[in-house]
């Protein structure tokens, strides 16, 4: 037998494996793994979490039992939801010289601010490092507070 045919062999088999332990698991008994516990969660519990989270941006959820800012990828706590999610952030101060390439061939000017007018700051997740937000800002600039929720309303 080949190399080849080794593969697709083994490849067919681990298919076949992971199709028969998703059978035997079903629908109705489907169990999730919880990031923050590390531990396997049933069903209504899960339902219990999710009820308890409101998606507020692609990747950022405010925990309504809790009144908490949550990364809605890894589950990491940002701080509280009366205070600005990107307190609890990774920033990333970058140079607008590194975003916004210079022309080819290089000329005097381009579209890349001055680094002594502008700075652009990323905002992280410390736990899984997915990007929350971007902002271009003059040096020494507070980072702005953009989303404030009416939090007696929504939870």
């Amino acid at each position: 037998m080949a190399d080849d045919e080794r593969r697709i062999t083994g490849t067919e088999k681990r298919r076949t494996t992971d199709n028969d332990q998703r059978r035997v698991i079903g629908a109705g008994d489907r169990r999730t793994t919880d990031n923050d516990q590390r531990r396997v969660i049933g069903t209504d519990a899960r339902r219990t979490i999710e009820n308890d989270r409101r998606r507020i941006t692609e990747a950022l959820d405010l925990d309504t039992a809790a009144r908490r800012w949550v990364c809605n990828r890894c589950g990491h706590d940002l701080g509280p939801a009366d205070c600005n999610y990107k307190e609890g952030c990774l920033l990333y101060d970058r140079d607008p010289s590194e975003i916004h390439v210079p022309f080819d061939p290089p000329t005097e000017f381009g579209f890349s601010p001055h680094p002594d007018w502008c700075r652009i700051v990323e905002f992280y997740c410390p736990g899984c490092a997915v990007m929350f937000d971007v902002e271009y800002l003059p040096p020494g600039h507070p980072v702005t507070h953009d989303i404030e929720l009416d939090l007696d309303a929504v939870c």
